[in-house]
């Protein structure tokens, strides 16, 4: 195992075992919540939350991937000036209409609440949510900053105190207020972030997300359209999820479209948990990279490593699809295992073309991320009615398979062009193979359904290791799990 990759798969699993640390806490405040205030409470604090990640989205005015960006290039050229330059210029716009809107949320906290519930009775909640606002936008922007310069270590520590200490104070003030306890957690969870970022940036020597910057309308151009980028992005993925849905509904009912969530909701965890991990690291390292033949290599290594680590998590769940749908929601979600096969084999796709889309953020290559993330959208939303209306639920998740497999293929032949991108023959070999084993996998299930494929399937993942995953490989991994649990190496991070 090479050195990069080594560094790429030891942030992968810091930052994937906070996630999941992170998640366990989630789900046990979730099912405390669930318990003490009931179906009523929960559905208050979930309005209550959307309403405030839209808020802190808009706020934020989408600078983060471009504080990540050039934080992470001007590093790399130790222009520590322009890295504070970046932080600064980061930071003071999105804290500034921060505390516009949580001043306009302030003064109109009846009107908005009555918007959202029909009353303003809840108009205190909306204050509280309102004054958290600013105080988050310090951990957002420094967060950022923190990854531009690759602290992952200190970010999946950071991830998890944040959870850990925010439940251990959260659910004693749901068991004594209520519904007002649980709200005040926003303010709970957001100090807590404050004080960790705060302390973290003080060990960066020289760097303070309040100095005031030297005016540098580049600079702030060039943050801004990453922003605009982001928010674009953002809101026509969210959109395209929303009125996918809505096709399920109509045509469907609510019904069919509850049993379609098991499906949509593996999806959008399992994942992204691995992504994100992954993208900790190799976003700001791609920042770094101006060669074509560094960004080409450092590609391969990501979505390899992506595909190692996930291939195995979606043959297991196709094999065991049946108990962890039941286990997780309940029989009457049963039908979802049947859709789960085809879902799997579009997450296949998923993974490449986040892979492979990586690069273009990074290289300033922003028209490209639009349009191909555009197409994906508009692929999901477009081919929905014709394919749920023909297929049913099975349609839906052919649907999506479809709006990632063609822009893929577009992808890959953009990324030939502006790049001489390669996958490499052990790449070559590792997704022509995977997609063998999910795709047969997923047809076997289907059309034969035999209780012995959760053992040939097994069967199948052995061999696909075999032909996948070397001996030096599998040697390097042992001796740096050994070195990790000996106590002889920590995660250290890149530049620390």
């Amino acid at each position: 195992m090479t050195s990069p990759m080594r560094k790429l798969l030891g942030s992968t699993l810091a930052m994937g075992a906070s996630s999941a640390a992170v998640l366990v806490l989630d789900v046990l405040r979730v099912k405390f919540t669930a318990v003490f205030l009931g179906p009523d409470g929960v559905g208050v604090l979930s309005v209550l939350s959307h309403f405030h990640a839209v808020a802190v989205t808009l706020a934020g005015l989408g600078l983060g991937t471009g504080i990540i960006t050039y934080t992470a290039r001007y590093h790399s050229q130790k222009d520590a000036a322009a890295v504070q330059q970046v932080l600064s210029h980061g930071f003071y716009p999105p804290f500034l209409v921060s505390v516009l809107a949580a001043a306009a949320l302030a003064l109109w906290s009846g009107r908005v609440s009555t918007l959202m519930f029909g009353t303003d009775a809840y108009a205190p909640l909306v204050l509280v949510y309102a004054a958290s606002l600013p105080m988050g936008m310090y951990p957002t922007v420094v967060g950022a900053f923190l990854r531009g310069l690759k602290r992952i270590n200190a970010l999946a520590k950071m991830r998890a105190a944040k959870a850990f200490f925010g439940t251990l104070v959260v659910v004693p003030l749901i068991w004594k207020f209520g519904l007002s306890g649980a709200a005040a957690g926003v303010i709970v969870f957001t100090s807590i972030d404050w004080i960790l970022h705060r302390r973290r940036l003080a060990a960066e020597a020289g760097f303070s997300a309040f100095s005031p910057p030297s005016p540098d309308p580049a600079l702030l151009r060039r943050l801004f359209a990453y922003g605009a980028t982001s928010l674009l992005v953002g809101f026509a993925f969210t959109g395209s999820h929303l009125l996918f849905k809505s096709v399920i509904v109509q045509l469907l009912g609510e019904e069919a479209n509850g049993v379609y969530q098991p499906v949509w909701a593996f999806t959008m965890t399992y994942p992204t948990l691995v992504l994100t991990s992954i993208a900790a690291y190799s976003f700001p390292r791609l920042c770094e990279l101006t060669a074509s033949r560094d960004i080409v290599e450092e590609l391969n290594m990501i979505i390899r490593l992506a595909v190692l680590f996930l291939t195995p998590a979606m043959a297991l769940l196709l094999a065991l699809r049946g108990p962890v749908v039941e286990i997780l929601y309940a029989e009457s979600f049963l039908p979802a295992a049947d859709i789960l096969p085809l879902q799997i084999v579009g997450d296949y796709f998923k993974v490449l073309f986040w892979g492979l889309s990586l690069y273009l953020l990074p290289t300033r290559r922003l028209g490209a991320f639009i349009g191909f993330s555009l197409a994906q959208d508009v692929l999901l939303f477009g081919l929905a009615a014709p394919a749920v209306g023909r297929f049913g639920l099975p349609g839906a998740a052919l649907c999506f398979g479809v709006s990632y497999a063609l822009p893929v293929t577009a992808l890959l032949l953009y990324s030939r062009r502006v790049l001489g991108y390669r996958t490499g023959a052990l790449n070559a070999r590792l997704l022509a193979s995977s997609l063998v084993l999910l795709a047969g996998g997923a047809a076997a299930v289907l059309f034969w359904p035999l209780s012995a494929w959760g053992p040939a399937l097994g069967v199948g993942l052995f061999l696909w290791g075999v032909l996948n995953i070397s001996r030096s490989e599998v040697k390097q991994v042992l001796s740096w799990t050994r070195e990790k649990r000996a106590g002889l190496g920590r995660w250290k991070d890149t530049e620390e």
